[in-house]
């Protein structure tokens, strides 16, 4: 991602500055906030909002994910951000985003001498004018070109568009093999260790078929339906993840599971030890 986030100086007198995790972390959700309304998988996400998972975060932060859980609460209880959570994931929404880093909000740095140009931190785009010594400067322009980051807003939307999508598809990925493997000890399947990259080829190939994380619940969930999967066969083998992400057999398992009532009416009463 590239561009800037303003940050007033009264952020001294913000009551978690104390609380070195909980700054961090609101800093954080600032620089992943999105400056513009987007749209992902049939959901609206507002300005000022970001698509979110614990593990990447963590991994990103440095924060451990109870840590990470605490930092929401507090930052929550004093309505600095907004979280809502679906069977596809979390969002973040920063609550004040204009406030923070709205378009008609300008932050300058004070000069000790009166030749020197006040400087416009901006948030990826929004070009303003700087009035210095009877002339107009394109603060932002300038900013860019001094440290060879392209001016086109469109292709800086983009890039950051795709670094979300990048880590929303590992943040599914992750969560797919998270249930498969609350599944897995119950049927004596192998639990998924280590995502390698041929695995995580494979399943990059199957959520684009299937990239909804519940349908991959309702499918992980059909397979120990069928006795032949759990071992009853004459050579006793036994389904794992690997044969559950193999091209077109989890389309054809997620047909068998919509065909058939009593499954989905299982699923549901079960739901939410796969949660």
């Amino acid at each position: 991602m590239q561009g800037w986030i303003k940050l007033h100086r009264d952020v001294l007198n913000w009551e978690w500055l104390s609380e070195p995790k909980t700054f961090s972390f609101f800093i954080y959700c600032l620089i992943k906030a999105s400056h513009k309304d987007f749209e992902y998988r049939g959901k609206q996400i507002p300005k000022g909002g970001f698509w979110f998972g614990l593990k990447v975060a963590s991994v990103e932060t440095g924060l451990s994910i109870q840590s990470i859980r605490t930092c929401i609460k507090r930052l929550k209880s004093t309505n600095e951000i907004t979280v809502k959570v679906s069977t596809q994931g979390s969002v973040i929404t920063i609550n004040n985003w204009n406030k923070y880093q709205g378009k008609d909000c300008v932050i300058t740095n004070e000069q000790q001498t009166s030749n020197k140009r006040s400087t416009t931190y901006k948030n990826v785009k929004n070009v303003k004018n700087v009035k210095n010594n009877n002339t107009l400067v394109d603060s932002n322009e300038s900013t860019l070109e001094q440290n060879n980051l392209p001016l086109d807003n469109d292709s800086i939307s983009r890039k950051n568009s795709n670094t979300q999508k990048q880590l929303q598809e590992k943040q599914l990925m992750q969560d797919i093999v998270e249930a498969w493997n609350v599944i897995a000890p119950q049927f004596d399947f192998a639990k998924v260790k280590i995502l390698s990259d041929k695995r995580a080829k494979k399943l990059k190939v199957a959520i684009k078929q299937i990239p909804d994380l519940m349908d991959w619940k309702r499918l992980i969930f059909i397979i120990p339906q069928n006795p032949w999967n759990r071992g009853e066969n004459d050579n006793g083998w036994t389904a794992n993840f690997d044969w559950l992400i193999e091209k077109e057999r989890y389309v054809k398992n997620l047909e068998s599971f919509y065909a058939d009532d009593s499954i989905q009416e299982s699923f549901n009463s079960q739901l939410e030890k796969l949660k």
